[in-house]
């Protein structure tokens, strides 16, 4: 099991941009796990960068199936507020890049929705990964009233020296 560094601090005494909300961990049963995405469709193996006007759709825990449009990249460190009282920790953590997602007629992420996997479909047809949820917020002008930040993926899977797993168990 290993996660990714995720400083607390202001941004002017810390790197906004080596933070990751991001972990990874062994599989115990590899039997029982697949690499689809519900009965949605599966993991791509491949990767694009995110970019603004980006077509992107997830699979997540709480909202299901959601697609969404990127509005745009954050300028500037955004903060989200993180709170694990389990563990006794509670603050707030900046991350740069990232990416400002509105859903298409609805909210694309729900509260439990971290860490579900963003995608989007080339001229092509061929599906690729572009980043993570790692937070939402409220954004009266968005449908659904939400927004959601999705952090790249590339960065993510190089600095755990990892890449994806397609067509698992599927």
């Amino acid at each position: 099991n290993r996660q990714l560094q995720m400083q607390v601090g202001d941004p002017s005494q810390i790197n906004a941009h080596l933070n990751r909300d991001a972990a990874i961990f062994d599989i115990i049963d590899d039997a029982s796990v697949s690499s689809m995405q519900q009965g949605y469709y599966d993991t791509p193996s491949t990767t694009l960068q995110i970019k603004p006007g980006m077509v992107v759709e997830k699979v997540g825990r709480s909202s299901m199936h959601t697609q969404g449009v990127v509005q745009s990249q954050a300028i500037g460190p955004i903060d989200v507020q993180y709170q694990a009282p389990h563990y006794n920790f509670n603050g707030v953590v900046y991350f740069d890049p990232l990416f400002i997602v509105h859903g298409i007629q609805d909210r694309f992420s729900e509260f439990g929705d971290s860490g579900a996997l963003v995608t989007t479909i080339d001229e092509s047809g061929v599906r690729h990964a572009v980043g993570i949820i790692i937070a939402g917020g409220t954004d009266h002008n968005a449908p659904g009233q939400k927004i959601s930040l999705v952090s790249p993926i590339d960065p993510i899977l190089s600095e755990f020296d990892v890449s994806l797993v397609s067509s698992h168990n599927v």
